[in-house]
């Protein structure tokens, strides 16, 4: 760990620059990268914990999906999770399993590069020479179903986070018609929720040949609007096209990321959650915070492990877990709450005050560093404006409130940062300037007659 010191007569500020450089990849935002946190000592501050997480084994549902960037190039995902010590100002010295992140002085794109102090995770795709946001693709970007409706569904589905499909056409012939319901344009939507709320998996429909895109893209929707919309991963459709070319008979398998039995477990979870959260805050944003660092403090990213169920179960998973846990829990609030979805990301927005926020709940999850920050806490269009649907939906500006985080557990704070058992007084600060270089959070303490802080720093995360 390497320190710039500034000495006074009996006090000592020590400005880490923990290359906390979470500099967001648009094809490795959901990484590939395992954190290591220890689930007795991590706790949600200030929640009343009214149950414990169910011990059962978790597995990946699927393999590692490559997105597209905006060259096509195939690159791999991954979720850079960040506790790192710069060297240099650019590289890491922490002795846990990270990679290194080299800054260029651009603001948001950062390129992974080896370093022989540290050990490397093995990334089978290589160095990722591109990050921050790639220029949005039209589907990417859709806002509602109309705008992919001439988007061929591999496209769109390549466009929305971990959404998989598989299409096959057969011969008219082979169908029994009379078995397909005609389904209007105007019908779709409330069929599709009403498919995907009863967790139905086989859906049969008949609709007219040139709304095909449209009816199966409504899964590629970047706005998901509710845990259903979130839920729903993908589908499998045997279809067939009458004689004449006018309608389509459709046999849809729609894929989920947990079954009904699950959601009722991540319901009552929810409920316990909420409760113990009421218990201890009276007003919304505090209510709305505890519910973000408790998920943070008890969940552990691990990529490819998708939905609710492991992440508020299990307590392992990956964006999609974070995200659809955090729904489920607004929804459990009545707090307005959707998702948005890129090629390799998804996240949620929240309406308060009768304006929308972005919350990143998967982003602020360092607590494998002992600490759950709020760097992605309630943000208006600034970090998004390169997504159009965003950036007309945010509020102009970030929501006026706290955005210091909070030490989950201190066992591992002083383990991360070398924090001697002698030190004292240990607590968040919020964003600080050492020396001319600003952090966006800081960690302070006391020990042996000198002050020290640990300065936070990190890129634009907006995808």
């Amino acid at each position: 760990m390497e320190v710039m010191t500034l000495y006074t007569k009996k006090t000592r500020t020590v400005a880490t620059l923990l290359a906390l450089i979470m500099s967001l990849m648009l094809l490795t935002s959901c990484g590939d990268k395992k954190k290591e946190k220890d689930k007795v000592d991590v706790k949600a501050p200030a929640v009343t914990q009214t149950d414990q997480k169910e011990q059962k084994d978790t597995k990946t549902k699927k393999e590692e999906k490559d997105s597209e960037d905006s060259k096509d190039s195939e690159e791999s995902k991954d979720k850079k999770e960040t506790k790192d010590t710069a060297k240099d100002n650019s590289s890491k010295g922490s002795d846990k399993n990270q990679n290194t992140i080299i800054n260029n002085g651009s603001g948001s794109p950062a390129v992974r590069a080896p370093d022989s102090s540290v050990k490397q995770i093995n990334d089978p795709k290589g160095v990722t020479p591109d990050a921050g946001l790639a220029t949005p693709t039209v589907s990417s970007n859709a806002s509602d179903a109309s705008d992919l409706a001439n988007v061929d569904p591999a496209q769109a589905a390549s466009s929305t986070y971990d959404t998989a499909i598989s299409v096959s056409k057969v011969d008219s012939s082979t169908v029994e018609t009379e078995e397909y319901p005609y389904l209007t344009n105007d019908k779709f939507e409330s069929h599709i929720h009403s498919v995907w709320s009863q967790f139905k998996t086989l859906d049969k429909v008949k609709i007219k040949v040139g709304d095909i895109n449209e009816y199966l893209n409504y899964v590629c929707l970047p706005l998901k609007g509710s845990f259903y919309e979130i839920n729903c991963n993908g589908y499998q459709v045997r279809y067939a096209i009458d004689p004449t070319n006018t309608y389509a008979y459709m046999d849809v398998n729609w894929s989920y990321y947990i079954n009904a039995d699950q959601y009722n477990s991540c319901k009552s979870r929810a409920a316990s959650i909420i409760s113990g959260v009421n218990s201890s805050y009276s007003d919304t944003l505090s209510r709305i915070r505890a519910v973000h660092d408790y998920i943070c403090a008890h969940n552990t990213y691990i990529m490819n492990v998708d939905g609710a169920y492991n992440c508020l179960i299990n307590g392992q998973s990956d964006c999609d877990g974070y995200t659809a846990a955090f729904q489920i829990c607004m929804e459990t609030m009545g707090i307005p709450c959707r998702a948005f979805a890129t090629s390799n990301h998804i996240f949620n927005l929240i309406q308060l005050n009768s304006k929308w926020y972005a919350i990143d709940v998967t982003w602020d999850d360092q607590d494998s560093c002992g600490i759950v920050f709020a760097t992605y806490f309630l943000l208006g269009k600034g970090a998004y404006s390169n997504y159009p649907v965003l950036n007309n939906m945010l509020a102009d500006s970030n929501f006026g409130c706290s955005r210091v985080g909070t030490i989950a557990s201190e066992a591992v704070l002083r383990s991360s940062f070398n924090i001697p058992s002698t030190a004292t007084n240990l607590k968040m600060g919020g964003a600080v300037s050492i020396k001319g270089q600003n952090f966006t959070d800081s960690l302070t303490y006391s020990d042996g007659g000198y002050n020290y802080t640990i300065g936070f720093t990190f890129t634009n995360c907006n995808s």
